[in-house]
């Protein structure tokens, strides 16, 4: 049995490597470019669904405690509530949208699988995984935007003023932003740290950047392993709920002027498009369908996500995924930080498809609150108080 266990631990390791070298290597040559090939891209979900499959087995044999179970029950609960308002709305209108399975499907296996990865691998095996799939995801980014271009000039015609950069990528800059939160906590290799940082900035997104830039300014100016009062998951989700009506506001068609004259662009720039989504939903007439039903009306995301909960869920849908994944942080300091950033994003921008980059999010997440005694050990460092989820 001891064999066995040994060899479902190299192979789920394997495995998690894995799945994100297809992801990145797709993505660099076919998604970025437009090409249509669907064995390659669908390739990436029937790898998580193995790595899930694999994790089970080798959990099933597996006497260890469980950790990660509140984040668990946190999500599946947001995801069945999103469900039960759904099948309500449907009931009412007498309609019908399959995106609302698809999607909550891709909210659902990114936490089942954090949490039998969390629940099989050692620390020490997640942390080389992440090691190799950094580097298999600079090898994607140079794919994506191609070898010959990382020039000195084109290094030097980066602009902020302009937001321009030959190597801004889409495609990466999630992945990147999630192995910079695990290398800036896990400072081993400096090498490692500054890599991290280094990925982010050529996927040049603003955002990105500048909490790239605050993580490794962090531990200078606070103890990044110190704790939070558990008011503050309530202060943040009622600031993401307000902030999320407010946005919501201001990019409807009636604000133009208004929005114009608090942030000096015109909604269509500063959304950098996304508000045209935003208008084409109401300029439908679009009430309350559903979660997922922006996506199936405009046959893509509408690419703000916390927007997109609230048309589709109402502010009830939005208040309780807010919370859960705020709760995800626990009482961890660092891990606040993180959270902050993950509703930034949410707010201006989209990533709740992206169910790669959220097992990822997951995974780390799950690392910094419940790995600290073997983590820590490994890593060579002073051992820190475990910190538990309040």
């Amino acid at each position: 049995m001891k064999i066995n266990q040994k060899i479902l631990n190299k192979f789920n390791t394997f495995i998690l490597v894995l799945i994100f070298a297809i992801r990145a290597i797709t993505d660099a040559i076919f998604v970025s470019r437009g090409i249509d090939s669907n064995i390659w891209i669908n390739s990436k979900f029937i790898m998580i669904i193995i790595g899930i499959i694999i994790s089970i087995l080798q959990l099933s044999i597996k006497n260890n405690k469980k950790i990660f179970t509140k984040e668990l029950r946190s999500i599946l609960f947001t995801s069945f509530s999103f469900l039960i308002i759904t099948l309500i709305v449907w009931i009412v209108n007498g309609t019908f949208y399959v995106n609302a399975f698809e999607e909550i499907i891709k909210m659902i296996i990114p936490i089942i699988y954090a949490y039998l990865i969390l629940n099989t691998l050692e620390f020490k095996d997640i942390y080389h995984a992440f090691i190799y799939i950094l580097i298999i995801n600079y090898i994607g980014l140079f794919l994506e935007v191609g070898i010959n271009n990382f020039s000195i000039n084109n290094f030097f015609s980066i602009s902020f003023d302009k937001s321009y950069s030959p190597f801004e990528s889409n495609y990466f800059a999630g992945t990147s932003i999630a192995l910079c939160v695990f290398f800036m906590y896990y400072r081993k290799s400096k090498l490692l740290t500054l890599a991290s940082l280094l990925f982010v900035l050529l996927t040049f997104k603003r955002v990105s950047i500048l909490f790239s830039l605050l993580l490794f300014v962090l531990p200078f100016f606070i103890d990044i392993n110190g704790h939070v009062s558990s008011k503050y998951k309530k202060i943040i989700t009622f600031l993401f709920i307000i902030l999320t009506l407010i946005y919501y506001n201001l990019l409807l068609p009636s604000s133009a002027e208004l929005f114009k004259s608090i942030f000096g662009k015109s909604q269509i720039d500063f959304t950098m498009y996304r508000s045209v989504f935003l208008s084409r939903l109401l300029d439908c007439g679009y009430s309350l369908k559903g979660f997922g039903t922006t996506t199936a009306l405009l046959g893509k995301s509408m690419e703000m996500d916390l927007i997109k909960i609230f048309l589709e869920t109402t502010i009830i849908g939005l208040a309780i995924f807010i919370y859960n994944y705020v709760k995800l942080c626990g009482s961890h300091i660092y891990l606040h930080f993180y959270v902050l950033y993950l509703m930034s994003n949410m707010l201006t921008s989209h990533s709740l498809g992206n169910y790669l980059g959220w097992a990822l999010a997951f995974i780390i997440i799950g690392c910094i609150n419940y790995k600290q005694n073997s983590n820590l050990t490994y890593l060579k460092l002073k051992k820190k108080e475990s910190i538990i989820n309040e």
